[in-house]
């Protein structure tokens, strides 16, 4: 069974397969500014891509089911509304990110985080026409 999210609603009961796509359609739409962040290093090895897709997968998996979950309860909790969730999240997911970027993978910072911030927004913008 899945809740629909509205702009002043918080889901309820989700079901886990969709959310599972929900996930996976945001690392797909991410993955072209992560492999961007890390630059041209290493494309061609395969270390180099197992350690891009690691990074995309477990930075998603840190912080998505928070802000898929937890951060919209808890603002409707304390009275707050969509564009409050929505403006929480777009920069608690980046931040949170970019900074696993910069001390796990070693991205240099500015790097790490202007194509978090920019994989965040964009995966936010379209993932809304998709889901």
């Amino acid at each position: 069974m899945r809740a629909l999210q509205t702009p002043e609603t918080v889901p309820v009961v989700v079901d886990f397969g969709y959310y599972l796509s929900v996930l996976a359609l945001t690392c797909l739409l991410e993955t072209p500014f992560y492999l961007m962040a890390f630059g041209a290093t290493a494309a061609g090895t395969f270390k180099g891509w197992t350690r891009r897709l690691s990074a995309i997968t477990f930075a998603n998996v840190c912080t998505h089911p928070l802000i898929y979950f937890v951060l919209p309860a808890v603002v409707a909790g304390l009275g707050g509304r969509y564009l409050q969730t929505l403006s929480l999240a777009e920069v608690f997911a980046p931040m949170v990110e970019a900074s696993l970027l910069i001390v796990i993978w070693k991205v240099p910072r500015l790097r790490a985080i202007g194509f978090t911030f920019t994989a965040n927004l964009f995966s936010w913008w379209v993932g809304i026409y998709w889901v």
